[in-house]
């Protein structure tokens, strides 16, 4: 019922339970009750009993292996996004010392691209290194400008005309 509280010990501890009381007991029950009780309509009572602890008990290990392969691919994600990052960095670097930049210019806060000025190479400026503050810093001084809004689901869309 809560996932988070799960460790490895409480697993072993209710496997180790589950194993004892359900599957162990209940196949004992069984055993007695058939061999030891003159009417079998109670052993099939306790034969559907056990089949129900069994079918449980391989839901339980098949539950198991979907978390532990969903833990095993959230850590690859992890070590992925952690070179991804690490990639980003030694690609940004690399284009600013090849612009002829210094990376304390570049980098001024954490790791974030912070570039003042737009370069000009032939008449042109570089889109990678252009300051994108001004943009955003015009779009909020204008007030006629409408932003998309963000829509989850694409198919039911409803075409909203803009409020004056």
């Amino acid at each position: 019922m809560f996932p988070h509280l799960r460790t490895p010990a409480i697993e072993r501890l209710y496997l180790t339970c589950f194993v004892t009381t359900r599957l162990g007991y209940v196949s004992l029950l069984w055993h007695e009750v058939y061999y030891n009780y003159p009417d079998k309509s109670v052993a099939f009572l306790y034969t559907i009993t056990l089949s129900l602890h069994v079918y449980w008990f391989v839901l339980y290990i098949q539950t198991q292996r979907r978390f532990a392969e969903k833990q095993r691919r959230q850590q690859l994600c992890t070590v992925l996004k952690t070179m991804a990052h690490a990639l980003k960095e030694e690609f940004v670097i690399s284009a600013v010392e090849s612009a002829g930049i210094s990376s304390a210019d570049v980098f001024a806060f954490g790791g974030k691209v912070n570039v003042k000025k737009a370069h000009v190479r032939d008449g042109e400026q570089d889109p990678l290194l252009v300051d994108q503050s001004s943009t955003a810093n015009r779009r909020k001084g204008d007030e006629d400008v409408l932003l998309p809004q963000p829509d989850s689901n694409i198919s039911h869309r409803s075409h909203r005309q803009p409020q004056v």
